[in-house]
């Protein structure tokens, strides 16, 4: 297969023997395309919201309207040309890329609805999802170091990430099919929904562009997966009181950090670290002292001199 990733590195290795990468903020995203052999492969082209992948300059297609169970029905590329609001599907459906772990935020769509949760498709392989338009531009921002979503180090992002020059198909117009251009067009799907539309990240333009980057969800375009992220959360260990720091039940979730063993302030302390840029979890416990029963009055020595008479009592 030609290389089509932008610096061809000096090994183009196979998907299946190439580990995930792991960015500066944690996030850990697939090395390959959704449906590539190798990590400078185009791999398979998506519609917004379908499953199915082509890899075909011209597959089969269909014409719209199709609703959701002819369209889960067939592995044809559904066909629309000049039809608002140039969608694969009708009626339209914006939460067919949602996974088990986004939520909407009110008035942006950097987030998915959770609605409609039996009808979700899905491309990427378990533990996975497809990237939503704020991991995307959280990506962007930990590899170029930079604090938008638009880059100007965009080769830096693709080498990153070995973003491959995939082209798509596309319809151009009435009387024409579908086009493609690998080697010349390089987009990529997020799952985030904008108005009737879905967002992408396009490179190739001079710049990355993320911002105001969206399209039909007719196209089919590239598709490349991030891992699940996990949240640290404390144990039951969380919140108890104890003479010595604790020996089990310190995450639920998470890897176990120490932070202070000794409980010189009061509190023995440690940290549950989330993975794949999830969120972490500070944990305490408090410290408290030990103490002795005397059955009877008992005299002690402290100190080599002093002394203290204990009346029958704890200390």
């Amino acid at each position: 297969t030609a290389s089509l990733c932008i610096t061809p590195p000096s090994s183009i290795t196979a998907c299946s023997s190439t580990p995930d990468i792991t960015l500066p903020n944690g996030q850990v995203w697939k090395a390959c395309n959704e449906g590539a052999t190798n990590i400078c492969d185009a791999g398979n082209y998506y519609q917004w919201g379908r499953n199915v992948g082509f890899n075909s300059r011209l597959p089969a297609s269909i014409p719209w309207p199709v609703n959701i169970t002819t369209a889960n029905g067939t592995s044809a590329y559904i066909k629309n040309i000049n039809s608002n609001p140039n969608d694969w599907l009708t009626p339209q459906n914006s939460n067919l890329w949602w996974w088990g772990g986004t939520n909407k935020t009110t008035g942006t769509y950097w987030w998915l609805s959770v609605a409609n949760q039996s009808l979700m498709q899905w491309v990427c392989p378990s533990g996975y999802h497809i990237p939503l338009a704020k991991e995307w531009c959280d990506a962007i921002k930990s590899i170029s170091w930079t604090s938008s979503c638009d880059s100007l180090t965009w080769t830096w992002v693709a080498n990153t990430l070995n973003i491959a020059i995939a082209g798509g198909i596309y319809e151009v117009g009435p009387w024409d099919d579908m086009f493609l251009a690998p080697g010349s067009l390089w987009v990529y799907w997020t799952s985030s929904p904008y108005a009737f539309w879905s967002q992408t990240v396009d490179f190739g333009y001079g710049t990355l562009g993320m911002a105001n980057y969206w399209t039909f969800r007719v196209p089919a375009y590239s598709v490349r997966c991030i891992k699940n992220p996990v949240n640290g959360a404390c144990g039951s260990a969380n919140g108890t009181s104890t003479a010595s720091y604790p020996t089990s039940n310190w995450c639920t979730t998470g890897t176990k950090v120490d932070v202070d063993i000794t409980g010189g302030d009061g509190t023995y302390n440690w940290r549950c670290d989330g993975s794949a840029g999830g969120t972490n979890a500070s944990c305490s416990a408090n410290k408290t002292l030990g103490c002795s029963v005397y059955p009877t009055d008992t005299w002690l020595t402290v100190a080599g001199s002093s002394k203290f008479l204990i009346k029958n009592h704890s200390t």
